[in-house]
């Protein structure tokens, strides 16, 4: 891996539709080459000036629309599992397929930069107080039509399925009465609603959690953060794979808590052109 640690002014640039005055640095170079060249990637760390980027404003990069070296090759965004995460800091990582070794610069970056500002207003930001009175049921319900968020009382339908299995049937055709557009497309995969209830009891969790049901083919959910009551965070990390969703918490979820859920909307997030001059290759 080749670095370079100084500021390159050459890859400034402009970001047009903020009302600020906003400019972009490329501060870094890294380099990773493979014996396959498709494997091998150019990665460029990117400074984002004129704009307020903190915990509440965030930032990433959204999709590259022409990348070219100065052998006239184009370069492909490339996009990894942690690459598309928001950031609040005000640097942000663009990757590229790497150029050919014999290339001296890049002659044209042109790509977007997502900023993304969720507020009640916005509804980019939805709070759910009380969030145990809402078991099974969808917190987002009548608030966004492109995301469903389902909390699930994973521990009080395992312990009702273990001592009285007509009871618990009874609460899964209570939860698709509650949920119909969600039990609807759970039926398309193998085995079902009830079947995805089951594998998650069966797996069980590792501390305590708070289990979602989740439809966002679109990846709209930014973050799930939840905040105890001294508006204290306390949630550590979140997981998820397929229609599940774990969030880590550092206790047992209490009903006094509350739950902020973040999500893009076209009133929360941005997306904003920005072009480079020539970067000089490492």
């Amino acid at each position: 891996m080749k670095a370079i640690l100084f500021i390159i002014c050459l890859g400034s640039g402009w970001c047009a539709g903020f009302a600020q005055n906003v400019n972009v640095l490329v501060t870094d170079i890294r380099e990773e080459r493979q014996l396959d060249q498709k494997s091998s990637s150019l990665e460029l760390r990117i400074k984002v000036n004129g704009i307020t980027v903190d915990e509440n404003r965030k930032i990433k990069i959204g999709r590259v629309i022409k990348a070219t070296d100065n052998l006239g090759n184009e370069l492909k965004q490339v996009v990894g599992s942690f690459d598309n995460d928001y950031t609040e800091n005000n640097e942000v990582k663009l990757k590229l397929g790497a150029p050919a070794r014999n290339a001296t610069h890049l002659d044209v970056v042109e790509a977007t930069l997502k900023y993304f500002t969720p507020t009640k207003a916005n509804k980019g930001l939805v709070e759910v107080v009380k969030p145990l009175d809402r078991y099974n049921t969808n917190l987002l319900k009548g608030l966004s039509t492109d995301v469903g968020l389902i909390l699930i009382d994973e521990a009080g339908l395992k312990k009702l399925k273990e001592e009285n299995e007509a009871a618990y049937n009874k609460e899964m055709e209570k939860f698709k009465k509650e949920n119909p557009a969600e039990a609807a497309k759970m039926g398309d995969l193998v085995g079902g609603l009830k079947s995805f209830f089951e594998s998650m009891f069966s797996y069980g969790s590792y501390g305590p959690v708070m289990t979602f049901l989740v439809d966002d083919p679109k990846d709209k959910i930014v973050a799930i953060n939840v905040y105890d009551e001294q508006g204290t965070k306390v949630n550590n990390g979140w997981s998820k794979s397929d229609k599940q969703l774990s969030v880590m918490l550092s206790s047992e979820p209490k009903n006094t808590w509350k739950l902020e859920v973040l999500l893009e909307n076209p009133q929360s997030v941005k997306e904003h052109t920005f072009k480079l001059g020539q970067v000089f290759l490492p």
